[in-house]
């Protein structure tokens, strides 16, 4: 997985993105942010959403916001239209405001409901192979947006 990150790296640039909002299931948005900041890519601000409590979970120091969706749904609605050059990873409700917004994002579904795009094999988010998968998708969104067509 090294080697192919590095090769794209060299080829592509780094994976950065001006703003990544993360808003899933809570144990899931701070997991992946946490692993967003520390290994997969890079990011000027870097927002969660959760969409439920979390109560044994601390909350992650690399997290610029955290929001809860049931008490902050007023800033998180505002936060989206605002969005722009964003990648979003969460399901097709917040993707769908930016949509309508006419923002430029980038989007990679990692909760429900989910109605952008056919999800048929089970994809882990979890361990290496979970991490794989997460790379695989972040990275071929940065190529697909720099390429010509």
């Amino acid at each position: 997985m090294l080697t192919a990150v590095n090769e794209a790296r060299c080829t592509w640039g780094e994976l950065w993105f001006d703003k990544i909002i993360v808003a899933a299931p809570g144990t899931t948005a701070i997991c992946i942010a946490q692993a967003l900041r520390e290994e997969w890519a890079d990011t000027e601000k870097l927002i969660v959403i959760c969409q439920n409590r979390v109560k044994k979970l601390p909350a992650p120091a690399e997290a610029d916001e955290i929001l809860l969706a049931e008490k902050d749904s007023k800033k998180i609605e505002q936060l989206l239209q605002q969005a722009d050059n964003t990648l979003i990873l969460g399901s097709s409700s917040e993707s769908s405001v930016l949509l309508r917004e006419g923002k430029r994002f980038w989007c990679c579904n990692i909760a429900y409901p989910v109605q952008d795009e056919v999800l048929l094999a089970a994809a882990p988010f979890a361990g290496i192979r979970g991490a794989g998968h997460m790379l695989q998708r972040l990275w071929n969104l940065k190529i697909k947006t720099q390429l010509p067509y």
